[in-house]
């Protein structure tokens, strides 16, 4: 197996509402860096994002983290958004995603800046 994924039920904040939303959650081994969230809310709009593993792991414990939940802020040209998700969940998604490639065992990214959209050096 080289890929793992799950659901978690998240809350989107947004104009003083919280608004339920699932995210699949999903890691494939062959871009260890990346976990691919699509987010659904209702039975409409999804939307599709790549987080980076280590940013959603360090949102595990560090400021924004080390409790109940994680904080997770999108930012695209069309707005920002706050999520909230429970960190039990998360953690377990990880736990699964580290043993497929444990943590700090990731080769070199190397085409960082096509990734976030801009030109090689």
């Amino acid at each position: 197996m080289s890929t793992v994924s799950t659901v978690v039920y998240m809350l989107m904040l947004t104009a003083g509402t919280a608004v339920p939303v699932s995210a699949m959650l999903a890691y494939d081994a062959r871009e260890p860096h990346e976990v691919r969230a699509v987010f659904r809310a209702g039975l409409g709009d999804t939307a599709e994002w790549v987080l980076a593993r280590s940013l959603l792991a360090a949102g595990l414990t560090g400021r924004a983290g080390g409790g109940a939940l994680v904080s997770i802020g999108l930012t695209s040209p069309e707005g920002t958004v706050r999520l909230e998700a429970p960190a039990g969940p998360v953690a377990a998604f990880l736990d699964l995603t580290c043993r497929l490639v444990p943590a700090g065992t990731e080769p070199p990214r190397t085409d960082i800046a096509a990734v976030i959209g801009g030109e090689p050096p």
